[in-house]
């Protein structure tokens, strides 16, 4: 495989999203080629994104055929897969590692990502090929600044569970509220069988309200709906792109899209 020329993009996906599906693969024997059937349980913006991250990292051809490298991420032995990982980790990071292992900073790492990375634009995408690189570097193993921003998993604080409120013995009817995603939108279970989320449009919301509950959606069902909530999440990301220029933020979550929970 080539080495990634100076100026080349790096994924700005969730690296959870890349690296299930990773593992979903390791599960099975693995296809000569990598398409869109193989990703029907996912979002149509996953689907796209996964595909592209794929071709980045020299996985798959142009024409979806599966790479050697891939061949050993996908493998069943998870010190093979490790292994694998961290070879391209290697390959495609080079200057952010070397960074690393001289305990750089924070403001270092953008630096490498805009003048190395081709990730000159948007500073939130900057933001999130970061986000990328460093759950994907922690799933390696390999050692990181310390200076170097925190990843986290979901919207609560690092090693911090999140506060609930007491269970009632008795079923309820009072709807859950919906909780911030901490990108301008919120979503929720209302009830036993009935989702809503809403992103803010200008001085107003927008809500959408299912009666069903998507976690039980499969096939077509499930990517028509989360395909909805993508656009909506993406949205409301975009409204805060401004504030994110303005400086970073002490710590980076990995999951930025809807939150759910039921009572």
């Amino acid at each position: 495989m080539d080495e990634p020329s100076a100026g080349a993009r790096r994924p700005h996906m969730a690296f959870a999203t890349f690296w299930n599906f990773i593992l979903d693969l390791s599960r099975n024997p693995l296809p000569p080629r990598i398409d869109r059937s193989l990703m029907s349980s996912k979002s149509g913006t996953d689907q796209a994104n996964l595909t592209q991250t794929l071709m980045l990292f020299g996985l798959i051809s142009s024409e979806g055929h599966v790479q050697p490298i891939l061949q050993q991420l996908a493998r069943e032995d998870e010190a093979v897969r490790t292994e694998a990982l961290q070879e391209l980790l290697r390959l495609h990071y080079g200057e952010a590692l070397d960074l690393a292992g001289v305990n750089g900073t924070e403001a270092q790492l953008n630096d490498v990502f805009r003048d190395h990375y081709g990730l000159s634009g948007s500073a939130d995408t900057r933001r999130k090929a970061v986000t990328f690189f460093l759950h994907a570097a922690r799933e390696a193993g390999l050692p990181l600044s310390p200076h170097f921003p925190k990843t986290r998993s979901g919207s609560g604080a690092p090693g911090t569970p999140r506060a609930r409120p007491p269970r009632s013995r008795a079923k309820s009817a009072k709807p859950v509220q919906s909780e911030p995603s901490g990108n301008g939108a919120s979503a929720g279970l209302t009830g036993a069988n009935e989702f809503s989320t809403e992103v803010t449009i200008g001085a107003g919301t927008m809500r959408l309200t299912v009666s069903v509950n998507p976690l039980e959606l499969s096939g077509d069902d499930r990517a028509f709906f989360f395909d909805i909530v993508d656009r909506m999440r993406q949205h409301a990301a975009g409204s805060q792109a401004t504030s994110d220029r303005t400086g970073p933020a002490s710590s980076i979550d990995e999951a930025e899209g809807v939150v759910m929970r039921r009572d």
